[in-house]
């Protein structure tokens, strides 16, 4: 059950970051799923870039071919990052042919990108009871740095749409997890409702809890609404984003969620 008020403490902090570009090269490229490859960008420039939670993103820019075509610019999470040696992991899921969906698919070690931000990092304060968090492939990669950076013994309960089996990935954690994929490929109802029926579905811890979640934006309205009018949780122990918009290219996942 959630919680219905305010305690003192409890909440994030924010963390502010120079935004600054860097260069990057791509130093390893990993098959991780059919749809979704770990690269590692490696580089001097890298030796100041930073990161505090997993809610982080930073955009990834790449130089397409030709004088008149503009950089691409997508947002990542910044899945690890290495100070000891410069390298910095992201997850890139493969989908559509997008200019980086198609890049991903060829990413060869030595290829330059560009590295912009993260402007700062929401940091989780301690003391919450539980964590939940929630999302589809797009967030996936935070969701494992999540588990992975939890305290031990935590309660963390994940519930993760994906298409099908292939789509998931093992999340080694200390804390306390229950992680549930949820399959697109055999839900027979409306697509936009599989998240929020597994949450409905998903007795929540007794006390104080931080909700996590990230995912098509249609579909994120619906468990907003939940989260807010049927649990009564508080707006400020959540983070819930729209990592895109189905039928919007390049969906600014600053845009606010349906209420």
């Amino acid at each position: 059950m959630a919680a219905t008020q305010l305690h003192a403490g409890l909440g994030t902090e924010v963390r502010m970051i120079p935004l600054t570009p860097r260069r990057a090269e791509v130093r390893t490229v990993e098959q991780l799923t059919p749809r979704m490859v770990r690269i590692v960008l490696g580089g001097e420039d890298l030796s100041t870039f930073e990161s505090y939670a997993p809610s982080d993103h930073f955009k990834l820019v790449l130089f397409p071919d030709g004088p008149d075509n503009p950089p691409a610019r997508r947002d990542y999470t910044p899945r690890r990052w290495d100070s000891t040696t410069n390298e910095l992991t992201f997850d890139l899921l493969l989908h559509g042919d997008g200019v980086v969906s198609s890049w991903g698919r060829q990413a060869a070690p030595g290829q330059a990108v560009g590295v912009a931000g993260p402007r700062g990092s929401m940091i989780v304060t301690p003391g919450f009871d539980y964590h939940l968090l929630l999302g589809d492939e797009t967030t996936l990669p935070g969701i494992a740095r999540w588990l992975e950076e939890a305290p031990a013994g935590l309660p963390v309960l994940a519930i993760i749409e994906v298409d099908d089996a292939r789509d998931e990935l093992p999340l080694p954690t200390q804390a306390q997890a229950s992680v549930q994929y949820v399959h697109r490929a055999t839900h027979t109802g409306d697509a936009d409702m599989l998240l929020i029926e597994a949450l409905r579905a998903t007795d929540l811890p007794q006390g104080n809890g931080y909700i996590y979640a990230g995912a098509e934006a249609g579909a994120l309205k619906h468990v907003r609404r939940y989260i807010i009018n049927d649990l009564q949780h508080p707006r400020a122990w959540m983070n819930v984003t729209g990592h895109w918009k189905r039928g919007e290219a390049d969906h600014d996942h600053h845009a606010p969620i349906e209420e």
